[in-house]
């Protein structure tokens, strides 16, 4: 590949696929990247929770290899990652986080415009607080998605002059508490007035209705909303974003590097938002937290429109980045090269699929027919590398499995009828994750001036 091509890779934090590419979607523009591009119906994350299942899709491995279940853990991305593979073939990588965590624990990776030594990235961590100025220059401020859109612009505007680029983008506003600038809200809550006026806090609306949620003792929960606010704010979120994305892909147009540049839109997890008694949190590992959007548009459109319903997971991303490039693919990835499904040369890229509960007390298995969640007899299995702040009193340890038929609209429990398919689910499920089991990395706590904002959010 003589001529410059680039890569963008976007990720929409808690991003459900049925509200990004479902019937309930108010994403205009994400449609339309789908008509220039190949839609992928049936894809699932590996976590569900944010860094596990980034680190998933730039390393192609299960958290059981990786061994990150943990939002408050951070470990290097090795050699044989998808943004070190491209910087040892002299691209520029660079990553614009809409969160100081993520930034911190990713994205430092991959910027080469900050190339800080980590001491030395913790100390500035902490100077950021006294002095704002720093905190801008090291992006360690949450950003909203015009502000990401516009740094990431500029950035690959300056990159590509001289290099192939990699551009990580990742989208924060569709988690909670939902963001979306003023007019967003007005044209979409005609009603607002009322719902800000609810007879009681939405704390005490959670309980009555038996609804869990990580920011129910939050001063957060003292505010008299209603209780369909926040899922109402959840896809005004995601309108929002998709009207920055439609920003982006028009300015790419503009300067005439559309057709020059990969662009894949996936999400690290879903969301939910009344289902399985959680209240806009990503507890559980049902569809509502596991399906996810992705849409990969290749150089000048190839193959625009395709639709591909065979199950894919986050751990192909990586492989299927690179055979595109024409790069070779670490033996390490656990993932499959989706090209052959694309052209339509092999079917059996993915026999099912398998997530990890971020505290590795729940692990599910889909296939065609079936999804099986299994709950670990023994929660504790890793405490080794979930921070001891990750532990509250709702800590579950309690779920019971659930074989699902994915056919049934009812999603009936099954697991004491079909014993059968559940030994034969389990066994395979463990047989994958078994055979590269290694939970080896070195880890490292995030700075505690991090770990309040993760508190804030619900995480401890």
């Amino acid at each position: 590949m003589n001529k410059k091509h680039h890569v963008l890779l976007i990720t929409i934090d808690c991003g459900r696929a049925d509200h990004i590419l479902g019937s309930r979607a108010l994403t205009p523009n994400m449609d339309n990247l789908c008509r220039d591009g190949i839609t992928f119906n049936h894809a699932y994350c590996q976590a569900n929770t944010t860094i596990p299942s980034l680190y998933s899709i730039f390393t192609s491995n299960y958290l059981a290899t990786h061994g990150l279940y943990s939002n408050t853990r951070t470990s290097p991305l090795s050699p044989e990652s998808l943004p070190k593979i491209l910087q040892k073939n002299n691209w520029a990588t660079a990553a614009h986080a809409g969160m100081p965590f993520i930034q911190y624990s990713l994205g430092q990776e991959l910027d080469n415009r900050f190339p800080f030594g980590k001491s030395i990235y913790q100390f500035a961590l902490k100077l950021s607080s006294r002095f704002p100025g720093l905190r801008q220059f090291l992006r360690l401020n949450r950003q909203n998605a015009t502000a990401l859109t516009q740094s990431s612009l500029k950035w690959m505007v300056r990159a590509a002059k001289k290099n192939n680029c990699f551009l990580w983008i990742h989208f924060f506003d569709a988690h909670i508490p939902y963001y979306a600038p003023k007019n967003f809200i007005l044209e979409d809550f005609p009603d607002l007035e009322k719902l800000h006026s609810a007879t009681s806090s939405l704390r005490d609306q959670l309980a009555k209705e038996k609804l869990f949620n990580p920011l129910a003792r939050s001063p957060m929960a003292e505010v008299h909303h209603d209780i369909s606010y926040f899922p109402r704010l959840y896809r005004t979120a995601l309108r929002y974003i998709d009207r920055e994305l439609g920003y982006l892909f028009e300015q790419l147009k503009l300067m005439r590097m559309y057709d020059d540049t990969l662009i894949m839109v996936t999400s690290d997890h879903g969301e939910n938002l009344t289902e399985y008694g959680v209240y806009c949190h990503h507890r559980k590992l049902f569809n509502t937290t596991v399906h996810v959007p992705l849409i990969l548009k290749d150089f000048k459109n190839e193959r625009a429109g395709t639709q591909i319903n065979d199950i894919v997971q986050h751990i192909d991303v990586a492989p299927t980045i690179l055979n595109r490039l024409q790069m070779a693919v670490p033996e390490k990835f656990q993932g499959k090269n989706l090209w052959p499904l694309i052209l339509g040369t092999d079917y059996s890229t993915n026999e099912c699929a398998i997530c990890e509960h971020a505290h590795n007390y729940q692990r599910s298995i889909r296939t065609k027919d079936w999804l099986y969640i299994e709950s670990e007899r023994d929660p504790t299995k890793h405490i080794a590398l979930i921070s001891p702040r990750d532990h509250s009193d709702e800590f579950p340890t309690n779920e019971p499995d659930f074989l699902l038929d994915r056919n049934d609209p009812e999603e009936r429990n099954l697991w004491n009828e079909l014993p059968d398919v559940v030994k034969k689910l389990s066994v395979k499920m463990e047989e994958i994750l078994g055979q590269n089991r290694e939970d080896q990395l070195p880890h490292e706590d995030l700075p505690e001036s991090l770990k309040s904002q993760l508190e804030g959010l619900g995480y401890f």
